[in-house]
């Protein structure tokens, strides 16, 4: 049986507000506005079916995931897969998919792919906290083609599958 899940983009952070790539090099945490976001769509994810949260690595999702699954009973897995991609990968990432060839593309690619699985293989509701880059990665690896591939800061995404298995 072929699972759907949530995914949740981070809130935003100082360098998000400055335009400034943050890749996973660049460990930075929320600032007030993201604390904010967070808190906001906190009360979404309350009313959401989810019995597990993973979440990357990096402080901007931990803290995230911290905020929205707060007062929850759930378990709580931290995945390093789903940690943000190198900035070098960022300036390679586009919707026509001149650069998807690229090795350090494809490195991300099976990354994000591995992390995945990892988190499928639960076989339970689960909330992904995570990344703006591995949105982009699940939209490719996922074949989804009508979908904005950059999200903005803490906004909520269901993948749902479609269609038979």
């Amino acid at each position: 049986m072929r699972k759907g899940f949530y995914f949740l983009r981070h809130g935003q952070t100082d360098h998000n507000a400055k335009g400034i790539l943050a890749g996973a090099e660049t460990d930075v945490p929320l600032n007030q506005v993201g604390i904010q976001q967070a808190q906001k769509v906190k009360t979404v994810i309350h009313q959401l079916p989810i019995e597990m949260v993973c979440y990357s690595p990096l402080i901007r999702a931990k803290q995230t995931m911290k905020i929205v699954a707060a007062d929850l009973d759930l378990h709580y897995i931290q995945v390093q897969e789903l940690k943000e991609c190198e900035t070098a990968v960022w300036l390679k990432m586009n919707r026509r998919g001149e650069h998807l060839e690229s090795e350090l593309v494809q490195t991300f690619f099976n990354q994000v792919k591995y992390g995945l699985s990892q988190v499928l293989s639960f076989g339970k509701s689960i909330l992904v906290v995570s990344h703006g880059g591995v949105h982009w990665a699940l939209c490719h690896l996922l074949g989804i083609q009508d979908h904005d591939y950059m999200i903005e800061n803490c906004n909520l995404v269901h993948f749902q599958p479609v269609g038979h298995t």
